[in-house]
Formats: C-alpha cells, structure tokens, sequence
C-alpha cells in the first residue's frame, strides 16, 4: 500500500480524451502502467456537485443530500450553490483519513467550505463579481499565506485564471507540507466544452492547458521528494452532450398561472418551479392540489418530443436520488432544460452552464463517461469495466489501507 495519494479531477473528462491527451507527455505518465476504469457509472443528475460529494463519500446523491449544484431560490436565479461541506450527510474519505491521523489538503472541491481538512482552499465564490470574496474567509488559516500569494491570478470564477490559481497553490502546499491526500478540482475543460460544443477544437487545447497543470503537480511531488510513496488518481465527473435548444418549462407554469413575475421579469411568487439541472430538471410544487396541473403540462410537452421521462419519486429513487421534488424530467436528444420564463423554446447560448452548447444532468446511461485511472499505485497493470462512481472513495482508501465502511460503493480490487 502506498502512504500518499493524490486525487486529480479534470471536470467534464472524458474516457475518450485519453486518446488525444495519450499524446501529451504528462498524460502519458499518469496513463503508463495505470489501472484504468473506462466508462464510471456517474451518480444522477451528472452535475459536478452531486458528483463530487460522492466521488469523496462512496454514496449516492440519496445519502449524501447533494442533488444539485445550486441550492434552491427561484428568487434569485438559485444563485447560491451547494459550497458548504457541513451539507454532506454522510462521513467521507476525510473523516477517515483524520482517525488515521492522516494529513489532507482539499483544493478548489465542491462542497468543502468548512471542510475538516487540515490545508483547504475551497471552491466558493460571491454570486456578484464585485462583492467581497468569500474564499479567504474559508481557506485554512495556515495556509492564507500561500491563498494570498496567489490570489492576484484568480478572477472572479472565470477560466483559465481559476485553475492557474488552484494549480499554483496546490503544488506549493504539495511542496511545503507534503500531505497525505490532496484532492483539486481543475475545469477548464468543462467550461470549454460548454461555450464550445462537446468535440469542439477547442476542447483540445483545453486539454493541452490542463496537461500543463498536470505537469506542474507531478513536479511538485517531486520536488518534495514524495513521488514514489504518492498514488495518483485522475478522474473526470461526468460526461457531456451537445444541446440545439433549450426548455423553459416556468413558461408553462407562469402562463398558467403557477408561477408571478414582478415588474422587472423576476418570480414574486410560486406555486411550481422547474429548477434546470441542465438535461434533466428538479420540479418543485408548493401545493399537493396543483400536483395533476403539473403533471399535465409536463405530458403535453413530452407529446411535443422535447422530454424523454417524465418521473415520479418511486420512479427516480431507483436511480439512488431523493428529494422534495414532485417529478424529475430528462430532455430529450439536443434539448436542456432552462429556468427562464419568457418562451417555451429558445435557442441555446453560453450565458448558463444549464443550457449551452454542450451540458450535462443527464441520466447516467446517456452520452460520453469519465474514467478513473490509478497510476504509481501496487495494483497491476489493468483495465476493469463497469465501475460507479461511488466506487472511487472506497479504492482510493483501500489503496491507503483504510476500509470505508459506510460507503454504497466498494473498493475495486
């Protein structure tokens, strides 16, 4: 068993980009003499939050209480999201990792604000740019030296300043502390495969960047001195799938008197909300008397071709997810689902991750898949099929020869 680990989350990763990355030195490092799982079965909706909180807990979204990126408020566009790892349910690999007195170090990860981690840049940020940035507040005091050295590359939440950032700031706390288990979220890749398309030729230069990055990481271990005690684990979150339109069912419900604007276009009130999870959406009702109302408008516009499923909670808790929501509803092929309330079908456009030009939420069946690749580890050589990603804590701690015993998931190996 290896002492380290280093867990590496390339957002929107696909199994099929190790064909083009394979051609980059860095990737090619991580690939050679790897256990390689094609294909992960992602947890539901493929959102980066939902899938993150498993990917450290070995649990469904179910367990976790992570069913979205965004916390609900029709008010506010759900403008706040699920930062705070106080929202998790379930113990994750940190909890484990701190009874073995192991030293850990979370970098830009979804829901980790507040994390019990000993060094903790956590991915957060104000809804409004020009707001005071929350990070500082929630990074680990002893490491704000190294949050502030580096602050200057960040700008807002944009790409690619936020990962030059989170890479910079890994690599030194790699470097200066040589911690036990590192975990950083980089997403370059996503964004461009959002504003681009799914294969745009964009996404290959994303690629290249993150190459880069990955560079800088491998170096660091080095440079510490660390490098053959360290497995690193290269993951992507979920898959993507190109998108022409974009559903607005609050249109439904605002024609129907389900949902109020107020002078400016905003929601005042609500009897019913779609909350968008990109190809599949949350439908929330207020009264269980509209419930049918709902229902019907939803089959009306299944008539029209632009939703697959239209699910009941019995019917999505058997893809392990639960929640107050009345119905879940998944999109059609090239359709996603918006929160807007002015037109029943609009064209896609980048100005929201939900409805671009390539998004996700899907269920777990459909479109490309991440893969989970293990390098420098004592496993042999491999390629092992039909591994969930609920499966990846488990591995990841068995790998550091701790047993998790309140995972969903179970170690690979």
């Amino acid at each position: 068993m290896k002492n380290k680990l280093a867990l590496i989350c390339i957002d929107s990763f696909f199994t099929s980009d190790m064909k083009y990355s394979n051609n980059l030195n860095n990737f090619q490092e991580i690939f050679a003499d790897s256990v390689i799982c094609p294909d992960i079965r992602c947890v539901y909706p493929t959102l980066t939050y939902p899938c993150h909180a498993s990917v450290i807990s070995g649990c469904y979204p179910e367990k976790t209480g992570i069913t979205h990126n965004e916390k609900l408020d029709p008010f506010s566009d759900n403008k706040f999201w699920n930062w705070y790892y106080k929202d998790i349910k379930v113990p994750t690999m940190l909890d484990y990792l701190r009874q073995k007195k192991k030293t850990t170090a979370l970098i830009m990860w979804p829901v980790s604000a507040g994390a019990p981690a000993d060094y903790c840049i956590p991915e957060i940020w104000s809804p409004d740019r020009y707001e005071k940035d929350p990070m500082e507040k929630y990074c680990s005091k002893n490491i704000k030296e190294i949050y502030n050295e580096f602050k200057y590359i960040r700008n807002w939440k944009l790409y690619p300043e936020q990962d030059l950032f989170a890479t910079a700031a890994a690599a030194k706390i790699v470097t200066e502390y040589t911690p036990d288990f590192l975990a950083v979220h980089i997403t370059t890749l996503d964004h461009y495969r959002h504003v681009y398309g799914t294969h745009a030729k964009e996404v290959n230069l994303a690629l290249k960047f993150h190459n880069e990055w990955l560079g800088i990481l491998l170096e660091a271990y080095k440079k510490a001195g660390i490098y053959e005690e360290t497995t690193f684990v290269l993951i992507g979150d979920h898959g993507q799938m190109p998108v022409n339109h974009d559903i607005c069912l609050n249109y439904l419900f605002k024609e129907s008197g389900l949902i109020k604007l107020d002078d400016n276009g905003r929601i005042e009130k609500w009897s019913a909300y779609a909350q968008s999870c990109g190809i599949s959406a949350h439908i929330f009702i207020k009264d269980e008397t509209v419930k049918d109302k709902i229902y019907n408008i939803l089959k009306y516009v299944k008539n029209l071709g632009y939703i697959n499923e239209i699910m009941n909670p019995d019917e999505y808790k058997k893809e392990h997810l639960t929640g107050n929501f009345a119905f879940v509803v998944e999109a059609a092929d090239f359709y996603a689902f918006s929160n807007r309330t002015d037109k029943l079908v609009l064209e896609c456009n980048s100005d929201d991750y939900k409805s671009s030009l390539s998004t996700h939420g899907h269920l777990p069946e459909r479109g490309e898949k991440p893969c989970f690749i293990i390098h420098n580890s004592t496993l042999p050589r491999n390629i092992i099929e039909g591994v969930a990603q609920v499966d990846e804590a488990p591995t990841m701690l068995k790998i550091m020869g701790i047993d998790m015993n309140t995972a969903q998931g179970h170690a690979i190996f």
